[in-house]
């Protein structure tokens, strides 16, 4: 039986994936073997964001295999069968497929109910939406603190036909800089760093350009040195590497993209990556990017 994950927010692009809010009423487990145990929990439907069934007030059970020893349990935050206690009257969002038998579903995913009963309302929501409007609600959830619905957003831009490359960079920062939750910008920004958006051999093209300039901006007046500390080294990292078979032209590229972004100024960046330069003096990356911001 595979491991229940949290991630409910994976399953909302799966449109037979039903997402259920319940209440559980009780659940029955016995030794299994090889120290697990299996079991079944019932639930009371309470709410249904997407299906049609089971129907608020239906009961409904799920099946699953747990750890057999209670105090290692709580010990394991990837398998929900083993980190949730399942306990009487406890509230939970489910993803489910259907199952052998209308009663008895096939547990996707779970997660503690409090606000992600809303949070998911308003994702599937967006879902259903068309391009256009669904990637204005996109950019909004992306600025949410709920981590369901910001995770949900992040994964939607990256799906055929939702948003260009150019779009989603776009999105991403406009995000990260109007954002002031750290958790938030956390996400958003190692979402800035993952394919298709950073790909600096393309030069400074619309995508690359917002990205590095919501960096720059971030680590000129990020106040926690750590997470400013983060972000230069990404900086470094992009566009202090190898970009292509040519260092000659990597450097050519590195002075391009130093003259085509106009924020933050120019020559602010340049004195902000020479004082960093000198600070790390092996840092044949930070070299590089500052010797092209001062050329």
């Amino acid at each position: 039986m595979p491991i229940l994950t949290s991630k409910i927010e994976n399953y909302i692009p799966d449109p037979s994936a039903v997402m259920v809010r319940a209440k559980v009423l009780g659940s029955r487990f016995k030794p299994s073997g090889a120290g697990m145990e299996t079991g079944v929990v019932t639930f009371k439907a309470l709410d249904l964001y997407r299906g049609h069934a089971p129907a608020p007030g239906e009961i409904f059970e799920i099946e699953g295999v747990r750890d057999a020893d209670a105090e290692r349990r709580p010990l394991d935050r990837v398998n929900q069968w083993n980190a949730l206690p399942f306990g009487m009257n406890h509230e939970l969002v489910l993803a489910l497929h259907a199952g052998p038998n209308p009663k008895l579903w096939i547990a996707l995913a779970v997660t503690q109910s409090g606000t992600q009963g809303a949070d998911l309302k308003e994702a599937v929501a967006i879902e259903l939406l068309g391009a256009g409007q669904r990637l204005a609600r996109i950019q909004l959830a992306l600025r949410s603190e709920s981590y369901l619905l910001q995770s949900y957003a992040i994964n939607a831009l990256r799906e055929p036909g939702v948003a260009t490359r150019d779009q989603g960079a776009l999105a991403l920062s406009q995000a990260f800089e109007a954002s002031q939750a750290p958790s938030v910008r956390a996400s958003l920004f190692a979402a800035m760093e993952t394919p298709p958006y950073p790909n600096m051999s393309l030069g400074p093209d619309h995508a690359n350009r917002a990205i590095l300039s919501a960096w720059l901006k971030a680590i000129l007046h990020e106040s926690n040195a750590d997470r400013k500390a983060e972000y230069l080294d990404s900086f470094a990292a992009q566009l202090g590497s190898k970009l292509t078979e040519d260092s000659g032209k990597d450097q050519t590229l590195r002075v391009k993209f130093a003259s085509s972004i106009q924020d933050p100024p120019k020559a602010q960046v340049a004195v902000m990556l020479r004082n960093a330069s000198a600070a790390k003096p092996d840092d044949a990356r930070l070299k590089r990017v500052a010797e092209a911001w001062s050329h």
